[in-house]
């Protein structure tokens, strides 16, 4: 006689979960019965029998048959979850949420498993988004007038900084409201305790260089964001919640460090602000949603267009991070998962600045 055979349903939910429903039937469950029987020897306890002890007829008359029946359900379930997973052609992520539907002594058991799977991306258009934002001029331009504010806001600096040490009461003194004609001239003897400047002149011509170059590192990291701001809007996203909580508490975390760093705990910020971590949570939703969107879209783009992190630089930059923390608990692992995701994300936004 052959073995009877699994029967899986699946039905998809929205935000990427699917229900699979279960069917295992009872020649199946039955053959656990020995080994359910082992388990409950093991962890029930009945007065005057040591563990592993028990004989099955007291065992039962503890548990009920019913009892036992649960268990054999549950063993079953446990050794045979890849092979349904496999059978419903599934990729779940996360720990699913498994609920008995049906269980009665001889009859087949059904179960309900409820699972995150993973997300479904779909990107349109991906190099003509890239080129049509590429193709857009970047503001790079830096003119005297922002050169003239540079320099103001070097006197001003000056000017308070000289307060500072002449001890006099500043506190109540914002530098921006330092009056023009109590501002320090830069003349040539200051630029040169600045660094290696000839002159006013020369300092001026390289701070300008320099706000160029900043403006234009600034120009390109913006216009970076602004090309996969636009992939993203133009694609379809289907993603779990249990991704965005986890997006949320890496938020958290990362901002609670943020906040010790400056001598703060949590529970006196949010006091401050009169909010709760709920409220918290809501309020950054949006920007968990983005930035895992955004994750998501890179490696959707890295997979489609073969896009790969120089494997040089990967194990050069492990290197130097295991030797940072050589004395700390770091799993090399977690560090080439983050150096890798890390680069293979700059190597897709220089791909995607290379559209032109």
């Amino acid at each position: 006689m052959s073995t009877p055979n699994i029967k899986t349903e699946v039905k998809k939910l929205p935000h990427s979960q699917v229900e699979i429903h279960v069917t295992i039937p009872y020649e199946i469950v039955s053959g656990y019965r020995s080994k359910s029987i082992a388990n409950l020897q093991n962890s029930v306890e009945i007065d005057g029998f040591r563990k592993g002890k028990t004989p099955e007829s007291k065992l039962i008359e503890k548990v009920g048959e019913v009892g036992l029946l649960a268990d054999m359900a549950d063993t079953a379930l446990t050794e045979l979850y890849p092979t349904i997973i496999e059978q419903s052609k599934t990729e779940p992520i996360g720990r699913p949420t498994i609920s008995i539907v049906k269980l009665a002594p001889e009859n087949d058991v059904e179960y309900v498993i409820t699972s995150d799977v993973m997300p479904t991306i779909e990107l349109k258009d991906v190099a003509k988004l890239a080129k049509e934002k590429n193709n857009e001029p970047l503001e790079t331009e830096v003119s005297d007038t922002d050169v003239e504010n540079a320099l103001k806001e070097l006197r001003q600096m000056r000017a308070h900084q000289k307060m500072h040490d002449d001890g006099v009461e500043h506190h109540d003194h914002n530098h921006q409201n330092i009056p023009d004609e109590d501002l320090p001239e830069i003349n040539d003897e200051y630029v040169k305790t600045l660094g290696d400047f000839a002159n006013v002149s020369d300092f001026t011509t390289k701070l300008k260089e320099n706000m160029v170059k900043e403006k234009e590192a600034r120009a390109h990291e913006k216009r970076r964001i602004e090309i996969i701001e636009s992939i993203i809007s133009a694609g379809t996203f289907d993603i779990p919640e249990s991704m965005i909580d986890f997006e949320l508490n890496k938020m958290f975390e990362q901002f609670s460090h943020d906040l010790s760093m400056s001598g703060m705990k949590m529970e006196e910020y949010l006091g401050h602000i009169g909010k709760t971590i709920a409220d918290m949570r809501t309020e950054w939703r949006d920007q968990a949603v983005k930035r895992v969107h955004m994750q998501l879209a890179l490696e959707k783009i890295a997979t489609e267009f073969s896009i790969k992190a120089d494997q040089e630089k990967i194990d050069s930059e492990v290197s130097q991070i295991m030797e940072m923390y050589k004395d700390q608990n770091v799993e090399q692992a977690n560090v080439v998962a983050y150096v890798t995701q890390t680069l293979t994300n700059a190597a897709v936004f220089d791909w995607l600045e290379a559209q032109k």
